[in-house]
């Protein structure tokens, strides 16, 4: 009885020791971490240790999907949507925002992340890109490079906060979770910096796809290679998939900072549309109080109210232009069913989709032959004209040029001297107030409108 009573006192001693060693252990552990390091998943945090965050590299089994890629495609020519919906100032125009500010904005984040937080961000090299609710911050600023063709690279991509370009990357404890990163520095390969800006339906937007992170949609097709695209993940995270027609959350707007300023404008007017615009009636009266026939002078004054509107067309790459208030442009006049520039016209129509009101004073003058005793009530209607005049507009910043094209809108009154109005009369007999048959006719020998 004795030998069991000691042996479990002994247990009971070395359990107590042992939990005070543990007891220091953990303590001088905890005490001895660094204030800066990141916990791994324990009873002392939660967070997962993801391990170090690297670019992709090349491997074997990328080149393999790379050769077959190539294969199916000669020339290395990816399957894009460019088509007539590009307008063809979009080379020329993404050349000349090279290395200008731009924010990223995703169409629409996923689902499981914060509505707000659309725009890219990273605060750093070496860190990952997110999502971020700011669009004015360093963090949410980029930039792009264009690299000549012989690269192979269409486009890189800078962060302002770091100036490194983003590239393809991974934890090295999730190596199968591809995301959005900083490099570290410039020394390194571009390997997977490579980008290429693919249109979207929706303007200003793009799909940005990987020129190094390919994968096979189906594992029973060696043939159903592609190129990942950018696409925005849940929890305000960027990731990769398989591009896909209008899904908002692989569309992003790339939009530069810089406003450009407007220069001029140039209209086509050769391939302007002209319709016809309500007219504008005016009734003036005319007596003839003798028993012969007398020639009666008739004057109209009065002022038209016109309406300009410069609607830019959505071009592929989105622009901001500014128009400083001094510049102003002479707006087409509708002369035999075109539209014209005479030379002589006054510069007054200002660079706005707003609808910009003018006035214009019209004067008609004319003469004509009355019969006698009669009353004329005579009701002119002048001739409107709506003008829609395609254009290019060319805007500045700095020694960088822009171009987009437009329309423009214009409501005009008809000049009475180039379009005649139409005057439809009505007599009247002054003793008896009888509607008399009587009806106009223009005599262009003496200029003048004759009672018949």
């Amino acid at each position: 009885m004795k030998s069991k009573i000691s042996m479990l006192l002994f247990v009971a001693a070395f359990a107590a020791a042992c939990t005070n060693e543990m007891e220091e252990f953990a303590k001088d552990s905890f005490e001895n971490v660094p204030e800066n390091a990141s916990l791994t998943r324990s009873c002392l945090s939660d967070t997962i240790d993801l391990g170090e965050l690297v670019s992709l590299e090349e491997t074997e089994e990328l080149k393999e999907l790379k050769a077959r890629y190539e294969k199916m495609y000669s020339n290395n020519r990816k399957v894009q949507a460019l088509d007539a919906t590009v307008d063809d100032f979009f080379s020329s125009n993404i050349y000349a925002i090279r290395e200008l500010p731009v924010t990223i904005k995703v169409r629409t984040v996923a689902s499981g992340s914060t509505t707000s937080n659309s725009y890219l961000f990273c605060d750093g090299a070496g860190k990952e890109v997110t999502l971020g609710n700011s669009s004015t911050s360093l963090g949410s600023r980029f930039y792009l490079k264009i690299l000549p063709a012989t690269s192979g690279i269409p486009y890189l991509i800078y962060s302002s906060a770091s100036n490194t370009p983003l590239s393809v990357g991974y934890y090295t404890n999730a190596p199968d979770d591809k995301i959005l990163m900083t490099a570290k520095d410039n020394s390194g390969s571009l390997y997977s910096a490579g980008w290429d800006l693919i249109p979207s339906t929706y303007k200003g937007y793009f799909s940005i796809q990987s020129e190094s992170y390919l994968g096979q949609s189906d594992p029973n097709n060696s043939w159903s290679v592609f190129y990942h695209v950018l696409e925005a993940k849940a929890n305000n995270k960027l990731g990769y998939a398989q591009r896909v027609n209008y899904r908002a959350q692989q569309e992003f707007l790339i939009t530069p900072t810089a406003s450009f300023t407007l220069q001029n404008v140039t209209f086509d007017l050769e391939n302007a549309t002209i319709s016809n615009g309500a007219v504008i009636s005016k009734v003036t009266s005319l007596t003839n109080v003798h028993e012969y026939t007398t020639n009666e002078n008739l004057t109209i004054n009065f002022n038209a109210e016109e309406t300009s509107n410069f609607y830019e067309t959505a071009g592929t790459l989105k622009v901001n232009i500014s128009s400083p208030s001094s510049i102003k442009f002479p707006r087409p006049r509708p002369i035999a069913g075109k539209a014209v520039l005479m030379g002589d016209e006054s510069k007054d129509a200002i660079y706005s989709s707003a609808t910009q009101k003018l006035s214009a004073p019209v004067e008609y003058s004319t003469s004509i032959e009355m019969k006698p005793r009669c009353l004329l009530q005579l009701t002119t209607k002048f001739k409107t004209f709506i003008l829609n005049v395609p254009y290019v507009a060319v805007a500045k910043y700095g020694d960088r040029e822009i171009k987009v094209r437009g329309t423009w809108r214009g409501y005009s009154v008809a000049d009475p001297e180039l379009n005649k109005p139409i005057n439809e009369p009505h007599y009247f007999d002054l003793e008896t107030g009888e509607e008399l048959n009587y009806s106009l006719s223009f005599d262009p020998e003496r200029k003048i409108y004759v009672t018949k």
